[in-house]
């Protein structure tokens, strides 16, 4: 909460409460009272006829409840993280150290990509705010109506109150998304499930036995890939938690595949590519692999071909599917 935009949007929503307390704060004053004598499920009724009026006070509360918290994360700092080793309890040592070294992996690029999770989403949410006051005011533009200096800040804040649930929204699935702990643990989980007990460890063993020259490194603008290729086993994570391994020698045969998905319409389409590679056994259904890596470059596809191609102690026929 540091950052300098973190400080900036503390400032900006701290000065609309300022404005609001200044220009409606007697009405908002009045509440309490009205709840005294008349009751509370009466001044719900009457607030809850105007869905303006409601949103313009639970704006005004989240509002609050939001500052509050953002002082007091800036005042605090940072707060210690757990460690993604605390995952790995239930590993043997080899693997821990695989799965141990691959989080601090994982941590730099997390740690790159959270500032600007941060700020697309402050800015999907400001902008909501924004477009839904700006019709506010055009609808009253049109009417010729005058623009009433109370009505204008109570509407203010009730466009507010949904661009902030739309920032929370974004803000706690990025959270969820980018937990490290949470990520680790699925590491762990998924090595242990594919490979349990001793077999685990010779895998881990096998790999952390490859240099630097056997890894690989898949990044785009919102995903991460990466892996290694050792003597035996290949290994594919995923930033989000998965884990591919394969086992070279059990392999009968590899295809690789394309895929493709836009996103947005018209002028904002924009087309995107998967790469696949494929690995078959002798037990694999004709139409069925046995496993896949995923890549978003097909540069470095190849690259991971290539390295594959020398590990392999015998010929692997590989071929080229539709999509």
């Amino acid at each position: 909460m540091r950052k300098s935009y973190n400080i900036l949007i503390t400032i900006v929503l701290t000065a609309a409460l300022a404005v609001y307390l200044a220009v409606a704060g007697q009405e908002l004053l009045r509440i309490p009272g009205a709840v005294g004598s008349l009751g509370l499920p009466f001044v719900l009724q009457f607030y809850g006829r105007s869905f303006l009026a409601a949103s313009s006070i639970l704006g005004v509360l989240l509002t609050t409840g939001i500052v509050a918290a953002r002082i007091f994360l800036t005042v605090r700092g940072d707060a210690p993280q757990k460690q993604a080793a605390d995952a790995y309890a239930s590993c043997g040592e080899k693997l821990r150290l695989l799965l141990t070294r691959q989080s601090a992996f994982l941590s730099d690029y997390m740690r790159g990509t959270k500032d600007k999770e941060l700020k697309n989403n402050y800015f999907l949410g400001g902008a909501l705010s924004v477009l839904f006051f700006l019709a506010y005011l055009t609808q009253k533009l049109t009417r010729e109506e005058a623009l009433v200096p109370i009505d204008c800040v109570k509407t203010l804040f009730a466009c507010l109150l949904w661009g902030e649930l739309l920032t929370l929204a974004l803000w706690l699935l990025s959270r969820r998304n980018r937990n490290q702990l949470r990520t680790a643990k699925k590491y762990a989980a998924k090595f242990l499930k594919t490979y349990p007990g001793d077999a685990s460890e010779a895998v881990a063993e096998d790999l952390l036995a490859a240099g630097e020259e056997w890894t690989y490194r898949d990044e785009n603008e919102d995903r991460l890939h990466w892996g290694i290729v050792g003597s035996r086993y290949a290994v594919h994570f995923e930033d989000w938690g998965d884990i591919q391994i394969a086992d070279l020698s059990k392999i009968s045969r590899i295809s690789t595949a394309q895929q493709s998905y836009s996103t947005g319409k018209g002028w904002t389409r924009t087309v995107h590519s998967l790469y696949y590679v494929k690995f078959y056994s002798e037990s694999s259904r004709k139409k069925h692999c046995d496993l896949s890596f995923e890549f978003r470059q097909s540069e470095i596809r190849a690259y991971f071909l290539g390295k594959l191609k020398e590990r392999l102690d015998r010929e692997v026929p590989i071929t080229q599917e539709n999509a």
